[in-house]
């Protein structure tokens, strides 16, 4: 294209073509250069909306298995505590497994006892939080003819195996005898039992709720 030599035109021809280039430019701007930021900003709206949406299922899922965590922890403690701990009625009295346990460790010592007899339960004052009553005492009474020393293992190998248990009650006696040594004496034992004997098997049914509830989460 020939430039005409008139200045005046020349500067016309400028002008029109700056102007021309101009709304070129602002064609593409708001043609191309816009939509392109604006869809680069949605773009990066819906990542942070999906980054929020999967941080949020994440805390979730953690929660959700803390929860779960936590439930069967407590579950398995109680489970553990009552079959480690707990004194459980055998043909339906506790005395079977009260006297098993006394003689097994009075064996164990070497220290010879008069048969084990039932004291009776008894109800163990409540927290002060709560007014029901889980536990109950149950007590027996053991006889024998030992030393004091002896006397004293045998309560001490009582409590070390279950702490739980606790002697409540020791007399001791001289024997009208020249053995100085050994002394009539008379211990009372106490474990706790269950106020409803068949909360552990509630136990047991709610550990196998939760594990089927979670089994059935993960599929």
């Amino acid at each position: 294209m020939k430039l005409p030599e008139n200045k005046q035109e020349r500067t016309k021809i400028f002008i029109m073509i700056g102007l021309g280039t101009g709304l070129v430019l602002l064609g593409i701007v708001q043609g191309i250069i816009n939509p392109l930021i604006n869809s680069r900003k949605n773009k990066f709206a819906r990542l942070e909306e999906c980054k929020t949406g999967v941080d949020r299922a994440r805390k979730e899922i953690r929660a959700a298995a803390r929860s779960f965590d936590r439930r069967m922890e407590t579950l398995k403690s109680i489970r553990n505590t009552s079959e480690q701990h707990i004194l459980h009625p055998v043909l339906g009295n506790y005395l079977l497994q009260a006297t098993d346990i006394v003689e097994e460790h009075a064996d164990a010592l070497d220290i010879a006892i008069e048969p084990v007899r039932e004291v009776g339960i008894s109800d163990i004052p409540p927290d002060s939080k709560t007014e029901e009553r889980l536990l109950k005492a149950y007590t027996v009474r053991v006889n024998m003819q030992a030393s004091y020393h002896d006397a004293l293992r045998l309560m001490r190998e009582i409590e070390i195996h279950n702490p739980y248990a606790c002697v409540t009650s020791l007399i001791v006696r001289p024997r009208p005898s020249e053995d100085l040594e050994n002394h009539n004496v008379s211990i009372e034992i106490q474990w706790p039992v269950w106020a409803d004997p068949e909360f552990p098997g509630e136990i047991e049914e709610q550990l196998k709720e939760e594990i089927s509830k979670q089994e059935g989460d993960v599929v």
